[in-house]
């Protein structure tokens, strides 16, 4: 995130049996690393969504299924404004970050979509 006053990076994380987003930023030249959001992981779910709805949004999602992973090739987002965002899927990443474009409150999806490389569903929630 560079076009804020204080420039920073989400990374999403896996530690131990809980998953993350955390912040990291940039402090007279040293980087600082805030754990914002965490929850206990539940490989009983396929996949697992937290986020932030105020300041800058974002949604992290985390993929617990094996198959997905490797099955997966793109996930779509629908927003109750009937925006998208479709971002390509890496067999080796387990976590994506879906960062809104404004300061809207509303950044909560409506839809979650994954297909596989023939365009077919293999997830949707």
């Amino acid at each position: 995130m560079n076009s804020v006053d204080k420039p920073f990076s989400l990374i999403a994380y896996k530690d131990h049996k809980r998953i993350g987003v955390g912040m990291l930023t940039i402090v007279n030249g040293q980087e600082n690393f805030v754990r914002e959001l965490e929850i206990q992981e539940d490989r009983g779910q396929v996949v697992q969504t937290i986020g932030r709805t105020s300041g800058s949004p974002y949604l992290a999602l985390f993929i617990n299924s094996g198959d997905i992973l490797i099955r997966g090739k793109t996930i779509s987002i629908t927003f109750p404004d009937q925006r998208t965002q479709t971002r390509k899927m890496n067999v080796k990443e387990m976590a994506y970050i879906f960062i809104s474009d404004s300061s809207d409150t509303r950044f909560k999806p409506t839809e979650l979509v994954i297909r596989d490389d023939q365009g077919k569903v293999i997830y949707k929630k």
